[in-house]
């Protein structure tokens, strides 16, 4: 079965934990490279990794405890689709 752009998917939780916060990044259905990007509220990238994600289950951590608290956007893009979120940390 070929897969179509609507079977590929991407969940992004920010989880606030009380020791520590974290940016939880969740493939589901496919195996991909994938580029995370997070920039600040003034558009300087603070936070850049390629992922090689190579299970077709997968997740990522990110941990925020080194950046400032404030307004965040994470920009996630592969060959079939670009998201951004906003993180307020």
């Amino acid at each position: 079965k070929l897969k179509t752009k609507k079977d590929y998917q991407l969940v992004i939780k920010a989880q606030v934990i009380t020791v520590k916060e974290q940016l939880r990044i969740e493939t589901k259905g496919f195996v991909d490279n994938i580029n995370i990007t997070i920039y600040d509220n003034f558009g300087k990238i603070i936070y850049s990794e390629n992922w090689n994600n190579n299970k077709i289950n997968s997740s990522r951590v990110i941990s925020f405890n080194e950046f400032e608290h404030g307004v965040y956007f994470v920009k996630i893009t592969n060959k079939h689709f670009t998201k951004t979120k906003q993180i307020i940390h």
